[in-house]
Formats: structure tokens, sequence, C-alpha cells
């Protein structure tokens, strides 16, 4: 007779289970109608689970205009991590002569649309203050600047016979239409300049006289003699010419 036996075996092992990521997106801003300003977005991963390659994109209907990239790359999200996104928009000083009090030089701003949407009407103001006047034309009109477009505009600016200050701010102004609408949009801006004084500009230009004549001597020297070789070849061939000349006219 045989007795048949089940055998029950428990065995230990693992599941893994992949968090859920959730977001909350938390921002209060205030912002003026026709003025510019940053929007700032604090974005927290509340889930358990971990969120790969993340994009922040701005979905604005009129009458807000994203005047910078609507859209940022914030990269991974772990777990319960922060972090916080801004969307603004950047005034740069292209280039600037060398300045000190009293003096006069040019200035280059550039405006860059990193928008998606294009803006229409764009005018561009250096606005003079106590510390410089605007000896150039002061305003202007740039027009229609698509999305990634970049402009720049030159200003001349003359430093205040008084200024003692090492860092001066160029105070500009930006405005413009954008997209389809109609809402006039202004920014107004600092852009800033170093200023010399008088003994180290008058150091910097020394140096940079000193250099332009070391420069002009080391061009000069091979061309003066290049020029004495053209000459001792057309001396030799004049000598050549007329030596012949006399052998024939002697010869006779």
């Amino acid at each position: 007779m045989s007795v048949e036996i089940d055998t029950v075996k428990f065995l230990d092992f693992e599941i893994p289970v992949k968090g859920i990521v959730k977001f909350d997106v938390d921002s209060n801003n205030t912002l003026k109608l026709g003025r510019v300003g940053d929007i700032n977005i604090t974005i927290t991963n509340e889930g358990g689970g971990d969120a790969k390659h993340v994009t922040v994109k701005l979905d604005l209907s009129d009458p807000f205009t994203p005047v910078r990239a609507s859209e940022e790359y914030v990269g991974d999200f772990e777990g319960g991590e922060r972090k916080d996104v801004t969307f603004n928009l950047t005034i740069a000083l292209e280039s600037a002569d060398t300045f000190t009090r009293g003096s006069t030089g040019k200035v280059s701003i550039e405006v860059v649309n990193e928008g998606f949407i294009d803006a229409k009407f764009v005018k561009l103001t250096l606005e003079p203050t106590d510390d410089y006047s605007v000896t150039s034309i002061n305003e202007f009109y740039i027009g229609n600047l698509d999305s990634d477009d970049v402009e720049t505009e030159d200003f001349t600016i003359k430093i205040g016979d008084s200024v003692n200050k090492e860092i001066i701010p160029l105070k500009v102004k930006l405005q413009y239409k954008g997209g389809e609408s109609d809402a006039e949009y202004m920014k107004e801006d600092t852009v800033n300049i170093k200023i010399l004084s008088k003994e180290d500009y008058a150091a910097k230009f020394q140096g940079n006289k000193t250099s332009s004549m070391i420069i002009g001597v080391l061009i000069a020297i091979p061309v003066i003699f290049i020029a004495l070789l053209v000459l001792w070849f057309i001396y030799k061939l004049f000598s050549l010419v007329t030596g012949y000349i006399n052998r024939k006219l002697f010869s006779r």
C-alpha cells in the first residue's frame, strides 16, 4: 500500500515595485500689464519614483508672451527632490571701449529674442543718467525680431567729468509688441561698464602706443631691407646697361 505525501516548500523572494512620479507645481508671481518680468516656478516630485529628463514648458495665452525660451530642460528628478525654474529676458553688453571720467567711446548693446514668439515693433533706448550722456542717437527702431534672432546696436557715450566710480550702470529700455497681440510691453534693465582711473587709463594707452611702435618697427625692418635690395638690383642693372652701351660706343 502506497501513501502519497504532499510537500510544500516556502521560498523568499522580492518583487520590485516602481514608485510613482507625482509633481507639485507652485508659482506665485506678480506681473504688471505691459511690463516684462521673471516667472519663478517651483517644482517638487512628491512621489516615490524618479523622473528622467524632465522638461518644463510654459503654455501661455494672450496677453502673456514669453520673451525668452518658454521651454526649459531641468534634468532628472529624484523622489522628494525640489527645483526652481525661471523664465526671463536678458539684455547684454556686446562690447565697450575703454573709459575713464571725461572720455568718449562706443558701447554695443545686444538684444536676443530667445522665445518661440516673434517680437514686433522693437525699439531699443539708451537713457542718459548723471554718470554719462549719450552723444549719438539714443534710440533705435529695430522693427521685427524673429524667434532666435539677435540684433546689436551701437551707442556713443561721454562719461561725466566728475564721475568717481569703478562701475557705471547703463540704463536700457526695450519696448515691443509680442505675437499677434496689440498689447505693448516694456523692459527696463541695466548693463555695467568699467571705468578706469586716469592713471590706469593713461598707462593702458601708453602701453598700447609702445606695443604699436614695436610692431611698427618690426614691420618696417623687412620692408626697408626689401626696398634696399630692390634699389641695389636696379643700380646693378643700370650699371650693366650703361657699361654695355659705353663699350659699344668706345669700341668704334
